[in-house]
């Protein structure tokens, strides 16, 4: 199994892929959505069956902001997938060129591999 995660575009605004930043920038001030914890901060992981009940009730618990730039109170990450990575791409695609940026896809092995390889002895 995988991950497909979507991280927050702030550039939205932008009328064409060439005023969009590199993507070591977009990386780096996209990082505080990666890594910004704190304990008011969850991640919630609903099998696929209960989602709408799920979002229904944080819904009502938790209203979405009415001013753009209020902060939201939920928001749907991602998904597992079957396919073994962990993709992160751009979200949403912007109106104005319609494709996702893909910021990191990497094989699950090759994240283990990193993982447990400083931990042999």
């Amino acid at each position: 199994l995988g991950a497909s995660i979507g991280l927050f575009s702030p550039w939205s605004w932008a009328k064409s892929e060439d005023e969009v930043p590199e993507p070591a920038v977009i990386v780096a001030d996209l990082e505080w959505q990666l890594f910004a914890e704190s304990n008011s901060r969850f991640l919630v992981e609903v099998s696929a069956e209960y989602d709408s009940e799920f979002q229904n009730l944080m819904a009502e618990a938790l209203p979405c902001p009415v001013e753009p730039d209020d902060e939201w109170a939920i928001v749907l990450i991602g998904h597992v997938t079957e396919e073994p990575e962990l993709l992160f791409t751009e979200w949403p695609p912007t109106e104005n060129w319609h494709k996702e940026r893909v910021l990191i896809r990497l094989p699950v092995s090759e994240l283990k591999e990193c993982w447990q390889r400083p931990l042999r002895w």
